[in-house]
């Protein structure tokens, strides 16, 4: 039996957080307390910190990107529950009457109606797709990475290699990035010598595989495949 709401709040509060999580909480707890540059004499490098520090998305990242893996993770237990041809009705767990249902799963976990969809549709967005969206330079919001599992559902008239694309469409993303924030010769230049023979044989057929890709594009690709993505 699911729990009430009350219960539900309890759970949701006392619910175990890694340690290292706790200690980062605590570690920046302190930074929002203590104002160091509030006593510094040089008033002109006070306001150079402070122009930086308005500036630096860095923490704000680093949060986004722990908490959208978080919603992940809850999103990709969710979907343990309800699998597709089961009878839940029918699957004793843990001694019990019945086997959980998804929707029950999240109440007793304390999570809402609309926590729990946006946690399953964030853990519908392809695995490569998700960590290249929460590792690029500006991640996207839970809203937004919801809004992608939406679009990322299995499709019934999804051509073969449907999911291979969905995961090149982050892959090849991820690496447009990588190449805009990083000069080819300075990539080349830091090469170790027993590096230079595999590296240049992976770009050698990387170059081949993306003109034959080109010419497949430019042909048209598959007509039939699915509008949304």
């Amino acid at each position: 039996m699911s729990m009430n709401v009350v219960d539900q709040a309890m759970q949701l509060t006392n619910a175990p957080l890694p340690a290292i999580y706790e200690e980062s909480c605590r570690v920046l707890a302190e930074c929002l307390a203590i104002d160091e540059c509030v006593d510094w004499a040089d008033k002109a490098a006070a306001l150079a910190s402070y122009a930086r520090q308005s500036d630096d998305k860095t923490l704000e990242n680093y949060a986004m990107r722990i908490r959208s893996r978080a919603i992940r993770r809850a999103g990709e237990l969710l979907k343990e529950f309800d699998a597709p041809g089961k009878r839940t009705d029918l699957e004793p767990i843990d001694g019990g009457d019945k086997r959980l249902t998804q929707k029950q799963a999240g109440d007793d976990a304390g999570m809402s109606d609309r926590q729990r969809t946006t946690a399953v549709q964030v853990a519908n967005v392809p695995a490569a797709e998700f960590e290249a969206a929460v590792e690029s330079e500006n991640p996207p919001t839970v809203t937004g990475l919801a809004e992608t599992g939406k679009q990322s559902r299995p499709q019934k008239d999804a051509p073969p290699g449907f999911a291979q694309a969905t995961q090149f469409i982050g892959t090849i993303d991820q690496l447009a990035q990588f190449c805009a924030a990083n000069p080819p010769a300075v990539i080349a230049n830091a090469l170790l010598a027993h590096e230079r023979a595999s590296t240049q044989e992976s770009v050698a057929a990387v170059v081949i595989w993306l003109g034959d890709f080109n010419l497949e594009f430019e042909l048209g690709g598959n007509d039939a495949r699915p509008a949304d993505r």
